[in-house]
């Protein structure tokens, strides 16, 4: 089964709402319906869903499995990581870990968080261990653009 890409926005909404309690099946309930109404209660009546919505009806089955079974984002900037990383875990750049314009280090993650990052961000971003801890289940990882690391190849 090939894993099904999302663009940003469509993830950062998708993770802000996971954030906010809305259960997978409900999020697609709602897509499907397309009453927005408790979504706007949860993020705010100016936060946009149209690519959420966009993505969903462009194939709602995809849609669903990305859901289920993970996603990878087909692109992401250094911001939407830092973004990402507050939506779905609560972590805030300068705050939980040095923030910078370039990469990432010293986050802090369960491992199935890190494992999770490392599965998530497009192909232009490298997730790399700089500690596990695996009797206390946690990880200390930076993220990389990828050309950033290896000599500069993607």
């Amino acid at each position: 089964m090939m894993t099904v890409k999302l663009n940003q926005p469509t993830a950062l909404r998708l993770e802000q709402l996971r954030a906010k309690g809305f259960a997978d099946a409900d999020i697609l309930a709602h897509l499907r319906s397309g009453d927005l109404a408790p979504f706007q209660q949860a993020l705010g009546e100016d936060v946009e869903f149209t690519a959420l919505l966009d993505s969903y009806h462009a194939n709602p089955e995809d849609f669903a499995q990305a859901l289920a079974n993970g996603y990878e984002l087909s692109f992401i900037s250094i911001f939407g990581v830092k973004n990402l990383l507050n939506a779905r875990y609560g972590l805030v750049a300068g705050r939980d870990y040095p923030d910078s314009d370039e990469s990432l280090e010293d986050i802090q993650l369960s491992l199935e968080g890190a494992n999770w990052l490392k599965s998530t961000l497009s192909k232009n971003w490298r997730v790399l261990d700089l500690d596990k801890t695996a009797e206390s289940g946690n990880a200390c990882v930076a993220v990389k653009h990828a050309t950033h690391i290896n000599g500069g190849v993607l």
